[in-house]
């Protein structure tokens, strides 16, 4: 039977059994709100009804925080210590410059006449061509020929296209004044002279002169 003496030894016995469960919990990614409702813990979120890791480079509640400046891995509990030219990954820590950077944390850009990797190449370029800090020289030539001659195509288009519509208008008006002028000296009624004397078809003989003309 248990005495008053034994009760400090069961209460600390009870939260050592009441810790380890928590932490049981805590490495399954489970935590228990104030609500005493299961919910994921900090660092974790929730897949498919499970709590898992964050993605590497990511921490916080629900994952939702990328790793700050010089910190990176899992949890983000990585240091970076980056070397001159390389630049600290959020995912793979230290990595070296993209081309066409350099510097510190590869934040400045290549210089004049320098290119590729850390900006260690330099160009030497031949006329009409140009230095781009990734690729190196570039030809124009290419570049420029092709340019004019879309745009002397696109040009030389608009200028028939215009030509076209210029002389079918032309031909339209030249047309309907031919028409108007045909039509105003055009006699309905034929007449003819005899002498003097101004001689009037009859009807019939109207419509049978019409019908010749």
């Amino acid at each position: 039977m248990l005495t008053i003496n034994y009760f400090p030894e069961v209460w600390i016995f009870l939260l050592l059994i009441l810790k380890l469960c928590n932490i049981a919990e805590a490495e399954n990614g489970i935590c228990t709100s104030p609500e005493s409702k299961k919910v994921c813990c900090t660092n974790y979120h929730e897949v498919n009804d499970v709590c898992m890791k964050c993605p590497i480079g990511t921490y916080g509640e629900n994952c939702t925080e990328n790793c700050p400046d010089g910190k990176y891995g899992e949890f983000c509990l990585q240091q970076c210590e980056c070397k001159m030219n390389q630049q600290c990954n959020f995912m793979f820590g230290c990595l070296e410059c993209l081309n066409g950077t350099n510097s510190t944390n590869c934040v400045a850009r290549c210089p004049d006449n320098m290119y590729g990797k850390s900006c260690s190449l330099k160009c030497q370029c031949k006329r009409n061509q140009k230095c781009d800090r990734i690729f190196g020289c570039i030809d124009l030539e290419t570049q420029f020929t092709f340019t004019t001659f879309t745009l002397l195509m696109i040009s030389a288009g608009f200028l028939i296209i215009i030509s076209v519509v210029i002389g079918v208008t032309v031909c339209v008006v030249k047309r309907n004044n031919l028409s108007r002028n045909y039509s105003v000296y055009q006699s309905p009624v034929p007449v003819f002279y005899s002498g003097d004397k101004q001689i009037q078809l009859s009807e019939k003989d109207q419509e049978h002169y019409q019908t010749l003309f």
